[in-house]
C-alpha cells in the first residue's frame, strides 16, 4: 500500500505545481515582487503565488516541465518499475 501512498503524494505535487503555475499572476505579492493588491490572483493563494514564482524565476517556462516529471514518477512507482528500468526508458 505504501507505493499507492507515494504515487498519490507525487500526483498531488503535480497538480500542485501545475495549479500554481497555470494561476500565476506577475502582479501577486510574493519574495520577488511587493503589490499593493491585497487579494492574490493564484487560485492556492499566498502559498501558491510564492512557489510558482519561484520556479518561474529559478527555472523560466521550463518550470512547466515539473507537472510530466511528478507524473513520471507516479507511473514508476505504480508500475513497480525500478531506476534501472527507468534510466533505459529515458536513454532509449
Amino acid at each position: 500500500y505504501i507505493r499507492w501512498y507515494v504515487a498519490i503524494a507525487l500526483g498531488a505535487c503535480a497538480v500542485f505545481v501545475g495549479m500554481s503555475l497555470i494561476t500565476f499572476n506577475l502582479y501577486d505579492s510574493t519574495s520577488f515582487h511587493f503589490s499593493t493588491v491585497v487579494h492574490q490572483q493564484n487560485a492556492l493563494g499566498s502559498i501558491g503565488a510564492q512557489f510558482a514564482a519561484f520556479l518561474l524565476y529559478m527555472f523560466g517556462t521550463a518550470a512547466f516541465l515539473w507537472v510530466p516529471f511528478f507524473l513520471f514518477a507516479a507511473y514508476l512507482v505504480i508500475a513497480k518499475k525500478g531506476m534501472h528500468e527507468s534510466e533505459r526508458l529515458v536513454s532509449a
